[in-house]
């Protein structure tokens, strides 16, 4: 994506909005879907992920999940979605209780290993991807997740895959920015007159 190169690529004013933007975004978000009721956010939730991985679930890739109960949280966020395959192979969102293991990093982490950038087996082995509760099943998890195809994802999906995870890790690079960096008219010492 040769637009994702000249972004990366923004200078001065720019960065620091970018860099405020990255921190404020996810939250806000978050926040945003926080005020949806509790049953239209699961269903879109829900149609938005048997949609995104239509193809690995037709093909029985999530079989494994069927009766079992899996969480994934997101760390910075405080943000956790529990699901469990149905017999007519499709994804089904539950309540946050019962969960045999959580799966839990942070967004970065997660935008990144959805979008292919990161190795899951790193981030296992680095600590940054945790796996609490039924490891086994935490693992199958995981590795069933990462060995889906990019390429069969929908192609919106894969292009905000690759922003995101182009933007995060861009925004973590930038410095600080801080109230105090603005320029100044004066000189605290000699005043404007």
């Amino acid at each position: 994506m040769p637009y994702l190169q000249d972004a990366v690529g923004l200078k001065g004013p720019l960065d620091a909005i970018a860099f405020k933007v990255a921190k404020v975004l996810p939250r806000a978000a978050i926040e945003i879907a926080g005020r949806v009721p509790e049953p239209v956010h699961r269903r879109v939730t829900e149609h938005f992920l048997n949609k995104a991985l239509q193809r690995p679930l037709a093909s029985g890739e999530f079989e494994f999940l069927r009766g079992r109960i899996v969480t994934i949280h997101v760390l910075d966020l405080d943000f956790s979605i529990t699901i469990t395959a149905l017999d007519n192979r499709r994804l089904r969102l539950l309540g946050s209780k019962g969960a045999e293991t959580r799966i839990s990093a942070t967004a970065k982490d997660f935008v990144g290993l959805a979008a292919g950038h990161i190795d899951p087996d790193t981030l296992f082995f680095q600590r940054r991807l945790r796996i609490e509760g039924d490891v086994a099943l935490g693992l199958e998890t995981k590795n069933t997740l990462d060995g889906v195809e990019r390429g069969t994802l929908p192609a919106p999906l894969r292009t905000l895959l690759q922003l995101a995870s182009a933007w995060l890790s861009r925004s973590e690079n930038l410095p600080a920015v801080s109230s105090q960096a603005r320029p100044r008219l004066s000189s605290p010492a000699r005043p404007y007159q």
